[in-house]
């Protein structure tokens, strides 16, 4: 198990980055530290490399702060990648970061032999987040929240077709989710030279430019021959819920359980996770950004993610604050949808 870096308090700050555990079961986790020391220099000459591209030119910026998100791993042939991303916290221009958007965010790959040994090479940058040339970089105001980004490049899932094709599926928030061909031996696109070497927009909400959806996952049931995408809709800390669409095709169109086609912008069904509380516990909410996977041997499917609980619960401090990692089994209905 891998994990975004987030602690109560920023307690994770000095120990690495892209923390990971390993089970047994699926209950009792081993910590095993973390999987990367610090952002590798590639980000910083890639971002300043882009800036003075810029028409205007921006200036360089030579103290970054970085987010560290949403790793996922993958065994490809006889090696492990792990797709991840680093998200540039430093306003693109001035220094307020709250009148002016952050700068992009970077996916970047490493890979590995042997996960146990945690030793990682980082192959450098896989796509960056990725303007279409309708915006500028600043905002009118605090309330100006039209997308500045196409592709936001965020939230990597990678996934092998049954003919060996490959895919990195991404995004988040601007515009929609994206599916970009990977060639198979470098586990990268073969160019980023123009909007549409980016990939083909997969699924979105609506027409706006500003979206709350992200966190996709996908994976292949051959059992149903369906391509199954699970997306993240709403704001983490409370109404974070799970929906999932599904295509015969890699690249879509998705289709919900009720027919209407998320990638061309519908509303995906069914929510899978919600918000929710029984009798005698606080209840959990936050409870969305899904792995899934599957047990070879035994078959059964899994979904993990993160949850949290309520905010106010008496006796433990920013209750709401806390993402803690949670697993449930899979039952899958008979004409091939997904529950939990």
């Amino acid at each position: 198990m891998y994990q975004t870096d987030a602690s109560y308090g920023n307690a994770h700050d000095g120990y690495g980055h892209f923390h990971h555990r390993r089970s047994k079961d699926l209950v009792n986790w081993e910590y095993r530290g973390s999987t990367m020391t610090s952002a590798p220099a590639w980000v910083k000459d890639t971002l300043n490399s882009m800036r003075a591209k810029m028409n205007p030119v921006l200036p360089p910026i030579e103290n970054l702060s970085y987010d560290y998100w949403a790793p996922c791993v993958r065994k490809v042939g006889d090696k492990y990648r792990m797709y991840y991303s680093i998200v540039v916290r430093n306003p693109i221009v001035g220094t307020d970061s709250n009148t002016s958007w952050t700068e992009k965010a970077f996916t970047g790959l490493m890979e590995t032999d042997d996960l146990a040994t945690n030793n990682w090479t980082d192959k450098g940058m896989v796509v960056a987040s990725v303007a279409d040339g309708l915006e500028t970089y600043t905002r009118t105001s605090e309330n100006d929240w039209s997308g500045y980004f196409k592709y936001n490049a965020i939230d990597p899932s990678f996934i092998e077709t049954p003919e060996g094709e490959q895919y990195l599926i991404y995004g988040s928030w601007h515009s929609g989710i994206a599916a970009v061909k990977l060639n198979p031996d470098t586990g990268k696109p073969d160019k980023l030279e123009t909007l549409e070497d980016y990939g083909v927009t997969i699924a979105k909400r609506g027409n706006s430019r500003w979206q709350a959806s992200e966190g996709p996952e996908i994976i292949y049931n051959p059992d149903t021959d369906y391509y199954y995408l699970f997306l993240a809709y709403d704001e983490l800390s409370v109404a974070y819920n799970t929906r999932v669409a599904r295509s015969k095709n890699i690249t879509g169109p998705y289709l919900g359980i009720n027919g209407a086609n998320v990638s061309a912008g519908s509303d995906c069904f069914p929510m899978v996770t919600h918000p929710y509380k029984f009798n005698n516990h606080t209840g959990w909410v936050g409870f969305s950004h899904c792995a899934v996977f599957q047990n070879t041997d035994t078959k059964a499917w899994f979904y993990a993610s993160q949850a949290r609980l309520p905010e106010n619960v008496p006796g433990i401090n920013a209750s709401n604050a806390i993402m803690m990692g949670h697993v449930r089994e899979i039952q899958w209905t008979e004409d091939g949808w997904y529950l939990l």
